[in-house]
């Protein structure tokens, strides 16, 4: 499985405590357990961005959207999605390159 946590604020450029995003990852990830996915230990890869409120993405997911117009201080966007392994590919060992 693969988390990506994203958190909103705009204390990005104040003087107001920001927590560290190594501080808010184990809240989420435990709060998924039971509700979302079976155990924690099942993520394989953590995706962890911290961003003021007004970054934009493109396309900007519907409830990021919402809580944005609805004049959101701060909040955490959360996906979970399988993960998909790449399939390691053998070096290409012609011309010497090994």
């Amino acid at each position: 499985m693969r988390a990506q946590i994203i958190w909103f604020t705009d204390r990005l450029d104040t003087e107001e405590s920001v927590p560290d995003l190594d501080n808010i990852t184990k809240p989420f990830l435990d709060s998924l357990e039971g509700k979302v996915i079976v155990e924690d230990r099942l993520f394989q890869e953590i995706h962890l961005r911290k961003v003021h409120l007004n970054h934009e993405f493109d396309p900007e997911p519907d409830l990021v959207f919402d809580a944005k117009a609805n004049n959101a201080r701060e909040f955490v966007y959360v996906r979970i999605e399988p993960l998909d392994w790449d399939v390691p590919t053998r070096l290409n060992r012609h011309r010497g390159v090994r």
